[in-house]
């Protein structure tokens, strides 16, 4: 259990330092850092940050490319969904545009009319 716990500090002190170095460049965005905890999360899967570095089994290999198929499947399917309700929501600011222009238009017209009085 030592080892595992040795594994997941050295796994945290290495994404803190590279999202920190991220953050110092000047060039933070969210989907960087996200490819930097994914790439994280494989690095640590993998055996990177074990102190035993014996190389990765064909099971453990295969249950990587299984668990990889399903998170990707899962990413591609969550990013349809923001995409679709961005969509929607553009459609509804579009039509909320269009409002606010006609009703900035009907109370000129009305102040318009109020001063000509």
């Amino acid at each position: 259990m030592g080892d595992f716990l040795e594994s997941l500090k050295r796994k945290h002190s290495a994404l803190d330092a590279e999202i920190e170095e991220l953050k110092a460049s000047g060039e933070y965005r969210w989907s960087t850092e996200n490819a930097l905890r994914a790439g994280n999360e494989v690095s640590w899967e993998t055996g990177e940050f074990d102190s035993n570095t014996e190389n990765i089994t064909e099971i453990d290999r295969d249950g990587l490319l299984i668990r990889t198929r399903r998170e990707s499947l899962s990413g591609a399917l969550n990013s349809g969904q923001a995409l679709d309700k961005i969509c929607l929501l553009e459609a509804e600011i579009e039509k909320l545009s269009r409002r606010s222009l006609a009703l900035s238009a009907l109370i000129v017209f009305l102040l318009v009319v109020i001063v000509l009085k």
